[in-house]
């Protein structure tokens, strides 16, 4: 028994293979073949043209009054008169009346300050004459040189003196007399006012907060990278005028825009951020000057600023996204009638770059495909193939470009 199954077994499990490797056989199907080109990487390219760009920087701020002022009494008194204007929101000019302090005590000691100098020059003009008299009695005795004391010298000195403090206490009395008129130190608009008719005010008494209205400021805040490409007022080769910057914000249901220009920048970075801080100046905001605002730019308002740099020529717009890792560029080469053509890979120069776009000066020819959609393996003379080509970026005016909602590095929306 043990002999058969060790001679039996073997040819039973052969038997058994043989059977399904010809069942396997028969029901195998035909092979289909695979056209080689289905494997080639199939890729969307767009082909940039060199153009003259002009770099628009986004960010954003708080519009503010250039100046503020605290509206203050210099002399002490009861309030006899207040203009009408002096309430929140009212336009004054430069140098407006606002209110009087009662004059009267101010007028008398104005008298009796003249009145001593009066005094004081009646004194001197003695002096003056005894001087000169003892001097010609002197020369007349023929005793030689007289003494100052005999000519009295000490004495005029003294009543020159008093002539002196009695003119400096005039001055400070007419000074005085002209302070219980208070007026508006610059054009400007009132913010708050805490004076009334008949209140009685001490010396250095805030009555009121002032806003000028000449020039609006915008403080912004710009990278490092950006600061290359605009013209600022900074340094010791600080230009009259900064770079042209267009403000937006939507206000009362409408996109009210405004122009102004970045007037000077911080001598220091911020410290929380680390960037440059600039200050952004609108003439006139609010056409009080016969200046063109359409609409007053208010202090308080958020705005959204595009700033336009210098313009670069020979760029080449690509999209961000089309970057590799490390800033690198993925082009065809040589391509044929049939779309199909090699990778290669480029490290261009990177002059600028935006939320959605990079401007390059070299990396790229003429004529250059640039692979814009993601391909998993990228090596450098790989085959690929064009699916489609995109249309080349065009030239980005001021108008065309929509502000960013993203909070820069340090700032809070």
């Amino acid at each position: 028994m043990r002999i058969i199954l060790q001679i039996g077994l073997p040819a039973v499990v052969l038997a058994v293979a043989i059977s399904i490797m010809t069942l396997l056989a028969s029901a195998k199907e035909d092979v289909i073949p695979v056209d080689p080109i289905l494997a080639i990487p199939i890729v969307q390219v767009m082909t940039p043209e060199a153009q003259v760009y002009t770099p628009r920087i986004r960010t954003y701020g708080e519009v503010r009054a250039r100046r503020r002022a605290t509206l203050s009494a210099q002399v002490g008194g009861r309030v006899e008169w207040v203009s009408d204007e002096l309430i929140p929101g009212a336009f004054l000019t430069a140098g407006q009346e606002l209110l009087r302090i009662e004059r009267a005590d101010y007028e008398v000691a104005l008298t009796l300050a003249q009145s001593r100098l009066v005094e004081a020059q009646t004194a001197l003009a003695l002096e003056t004459a005894q001087g000169e008299s003892a001097a010609q009695e002197y020369a007349s005795s023929g005793r030689g040189e007289p003494s100052p004391l005999v000519l009295r010298e000490p004495q005029r000195a003294q009543a020159l003196a008093q002539v002196s403090a009695a003119e400096a206490t005039v001055a400070s009395a007419e000074l005085d007399l002209l302070r219980t008129t208070v007026t508006a130190p610059f054009a400007a608009r009132v913010r708050m006012e805490s004076v009334s008719l008949g209140q009685v005010v001490q010396a250095g008494q805030a009555l009121g907060e002032l806003a000028s209205t000449d020039v609006a400021e915008v403080r912004v805040q710009l990278r490092d990278l950006e600061l290359e490409h605009l013209d600022l007022p900074m340094g010791t080769q600080a230009k009259e005028l900064g770079a042209p910057v267009t403000l937006m914000a939507d206000f009362t249901g409408e996109r009210r825009t405004w122009t102004g220009r970045i007037d000077r920048v911080d001598g220091e970075l911020d410290p929380t951020s680390r960037m440059a801080v600039a200050y952004v100046a609108v003439q006139d905001p609010f056409g009080q000057l016969g200046g063109p605002a359409e609409f007053p730019l208010l202090a308080g308002l958020f705005v959204d600023v595009q700033v336009d740099g210098r313009a670069i020529p020979g760029a080449y717009v690509v999209p961000r996204h089309a970057l590799q890792p490390g800033g690198a560029l993925l082009v065809m080469v040589s391509p044929d009638e049939a779309g199909q053509g090699t990778l290669a890979v480029r490290h261009p120069e990177i002059v600028f770059r935006d939320r959605d776009n990079v401007v390059l000066t070299s990396g790229l020819e003429p004529g250059d495909q640039v692979v814009v959609s993601p391909l998993t393996t990228a090596v450098q003379g790989m085959p690929i193939r064009v699916l489609v080509e995109l249309a080349a970026l065009p030239d980005v005016t001021p108008n065309d470009t929509e502000p960013t909602d993203e909070p820069r590095e340090g700032e809070q929306r």
